[in-house]
């Protein structure tokens, strides 16, 4: 039996497509010896393309974060009730967002930039018109709530 690399292809084009700073892709030269996303210096765990290392926190910690927003946005997809109003949906939302603040992400709204009630999040991705990427990030389910002038 042969044990699966947690960095299978999909995995690799996955962390390439979302995860890799766009600044370190265009390097001619990474520096092996440094985490892709931290200033750690060794051990390293290779990421499977290119010269990319990264510490173990920081990689496990951006597994997590992919995995668990792939799994909300499969779902989200998929789920029969409005709204994406049941219980599945819920805990893989919270699970997302648990992951998305244990790494200092932001969580918020893209249409509004408001973080407030993120358990009325959906996620959703687009592509940036400036560089081709493509961003995952989250909306609120129906309408936003009006900024608030001041």
């Amino acid at each position: 039996m042969t044990e699966h690399s947690p960095f299978d292809t999909n995995t690799t084009n996955v962390f390439l497509m979302y995860e890799v700073p766009p600044q370190v892709m265009y390097e001619d030269e990474t520096d092996r010896e440094t985490c892709v996303w931290c200033p750690t210096v060794g051990p390293l765990v290779d990421l499977g393309f290119g010269d990319f290392h990264a510490c173990e926190p920081c990689r496990a910690a951006r597994l997590t974060f992919l995995y668990t927003y792939i799994l909300w946005a499969s779902h989200t997809e998929d789920c029969t009730r409005p709204l994406c109003e049941c219980d599945l949906g819920r805990c893989l939302a919270a699970t997302h967002l648990q992951a998305a603040l244990a790494m200092g992400r932001d969580v918020s709204c893209r249409r509004c930039c408001a973080s407030h009630r993120p358990e009325a999040f959906r996620p959703v991705q687009w592509v940036s018109a400036m560089n081709y990427r493509t961003h995952l990030a989250y909306e609120h389910v129906g309408p936003c709530q009006p900024r608030r002038s001041i």
